[in-house]
């Protein structure tokens, strides 16, 4: 828990406030005489909001929001240079290429053997199979690495005897 000083707007934590007053011994459970004593109030603790890919997530410190002290957070990009800001995107999406070439590869590999003259696949399937692979092929080509359209892999019949 976090208290927030009337006075000054500092805000402590309950070790912070016992090393304050350390001549006294605070309840267990706190009520308004015991917040008006050491002159604060009690901040209504917010976990962090999960940032967008490109950026972090500050402590702003509390704001007085429906009648309580609460913790607020902003969301900012990671660097405050725009160059380093540029460069974390640029690092962050060729990682995030690099992801989904190695699942292409590995759904190719997956398949390859629908490509191989003796697999005995029905000449639709096949055809299926080629359009699929192709498909896999041109994932590279959409804009967005962290929102691919995944093709459906097509189902595999066998050849008539």
């Amino acid at each position: 828990m976090k208290y927030r000083d009337r006075t000054t707007g500092q805000v402590y934590s309950l070790y912070d406030l016992q090393l304050k007053f350390s001549s006294v011994s605070f309840p267990e459970n706190w009520d308004e005489s015991t917040y008006d004593f050491a002159n604060v109030d009690p901040v209504i603790t917010v976990l962090p909001p999960e940032p967008a890919i490109y950026n972090r997530v500050d402590y702003t410190g509390p704001q007085f929001i429906n009648g309580q002290w609460t913790d607020t957070w902003s969301e900012v990009p990671k660097y405050d240079d725009p160059v380093q800001q540029q460069a974390w995107i640029d690092e962050c999406l060729e990682t995030q290429w690099e992801n989904v070439r190695g699942q292409r590869n590995f759904l190719l590999a997956q398949t390859d053997y629908t490509d191989l003259p003796n697999t005995p696949i029905s000449a639709q399937s096949k055809q299926n199979f080629l359009t699929y692979r192709q498909a896999l092929r041109d994932v590279t080509t959409q804009s967005d690495p962290y929102n691919i359209t995944w093709p459906t892999v097509p189902e595999y019949v066998p050849s008539s005897p």
